[in-house]
């Protein structure tokens, strides 16, 4: 025996490939993070006829990351969001709802990222 002989290699390089995270993972468990930031917009959104509170939740890859998108499909988003001259009772709820949920959400996305890996 001239050489170093290793046991247990090909185990090793196995639970290794095994722990890889393809870009369906990425995307189901950006699904599942931006689920609670959309339900909390829905809460706090003005409910006079409901248009706004339609959501439309978009998960796409753009560049080396998977994005999460959540938005409104109403045109008139942003006077709710940003105020108008005449109405500014709502300024800034879009914002305030992510922001209250995205500790909650990134909890998620790392929990279900983990979980995959193991």
């Amino acid at each position: 025996m001239d050489g170093i002989e290793i046991e247990g290699m090909e185990e090793f390089a196995d639970m290794l490939e095994d722990m890889t995270i393809d870009e369906a993972d990425e995307k189901k468990a950006m699904r599942e993070a931006i689920k609670p930031i959309a339900n909390e917009i829905e809460k706090n959104t003005k409910k006079r006829s409901g248009k706004l509170s339609k959501l439309s939740k978009t998960v796409k890859k753009e560049g080396l990351g998977t994005v999460g998108i959540v938005r409104t499909k109403a045109f008139y988003d942003i006077f709710e969001e940003f105020g108008s001259s005449h109405a500014k009772h709502n300024v800034g709820y879009f914002d305030r709802s992510v922001k209250n949920t995205e500790d909650n959400a990134i909890e998620i996305l790392s929990k279900e990222l983990l979980d995959k890996a193991r």
